[in-house]
C-alpha cells in the first residue's frame, strides 16, 4: 500500500460513512491510529472483529482505558479467548483491576492461567 499518496483520514472517513469497518481498521492501523482502530473493532464486531488483529493493535494502544474495555469486550463476546488477550497485556494491565473486572462479570475461571503466570512475577 503505497500511503504517501493517499489522504488516509478522508479515505477512513468514507470507509466509516459506507460501514466497511474492516477496511477503516485497516486503514487506522496503517495512520498509526491504532486506540481508533480498537475502539471501531469493538464497536462493530460482527463485521470488523479478528482476534489475531485485535491482539497485535491491543499491544499498541496508547490509552490504558482501552484495555479494561477489550477486557469488558471479551467477557461479553469471546469469553473463550480472555487468556489470550490476558497474556498480551498482562504486563500493562493493573492486576487487582483486572481480577475485580473479572470477578464482577463472573469468569474468574477463564483467567487462572493468567492469574497463576502475573503471581509468579
Amino acid at each position: 500500500l503505497n500511503t504517501a499518496k493517499l489522504n488516509i483520514p478522508k479515505l477512513i472517513h468514507a470507509c466509516e460513512r459506507h460501514y466497511l469497518w474492516e477496511h477503516a481498521i485497516f486503514l487506522y492501523t496503517h495512520y498509526d491510529e491504532f486506540d481508533a482502530a480498537a475502539n471501531a473493532m469493538m464497536a462493530h464486531s460482527p463485521t470488523a472483529f479478528a482476534h489475531d488483529q485485535f491482539q497485535m493493535i491491543m499491544q499498541k494502544v496508547s490509552n490504558s482505558e482501552l484495555y479494561y474495555r477489550a477486557l469488558q469486550f471479551y467477557m461479553d463476546e469471546q469469553p473463550l479467548q480472555l487468556g489470550s488477550l490476558l497474556h498480551t497485556v498482562a504486563q500493562k494491565v493493573d492486576h487487582a483491576r483486572v481480577v475485580q473486572q473479572v470477578r464482577k462479570s463472573g469468569h474468574l475461571a477463564l483467567v487462572l492461567p493468567y492469574l497463576k503466570a502475573v503471581q509468579q512475577h
